[in-house]
């Protein structure tokens, strides 16, 4: 396989394989087409995890909410930056997904006496 051939791999024909997809203040920028931004959303609709962890390049023109994954995304961008503290809160069906159902604890459980994050 040629070094070029792996995101393909990766994002085609071995997604079905992870647990969690994460875009860590990722702009697009050609990087990944929008055939695999397309794979990824199809990825997610059938019960795949995706995070997205993102700041200002959300609200920009390059923001993946303006691709193909754009659709199961659940924030839509206001271009406006809050700079202040935020406490998520994981759905029930968040708390049932493989990947955060072992997470006792790491979000505000009033029946826990461990602090939430």
């Amino acid at each position: 396989m040629l070094k070029t051939d792996k995101p393909k791999v990766l994002f085609l024909e071995k997604i079905d394989d992870f647990d969690l997809i994460i875009f860590d203040r990722y702009s697009r920028r050609g990087i990944l087409p929008n055939e695999y931004l397309d794979n990824i959303r199809q990825y997610v609709e059938s019960g795949g995890a995706v995070l997205v962890s993102s700041g200002p390049e959300y609200g920009s023109a390059e923001s993946l909410f303006r691709s193909p994954l754009g659709e199961v995304l659940p924030g839509v961008p206001t271009a406006r930056v809050y700079e202040e503290g935020f406490t998520p809160m994981i759905t029930d069906l968040g708390a049932r997904h493989p990947v955060t159902e072992g997470l006792e604890g790491a979000y505000n459980d009033p029946d826990s006496d461990i602090p939430g994050w």
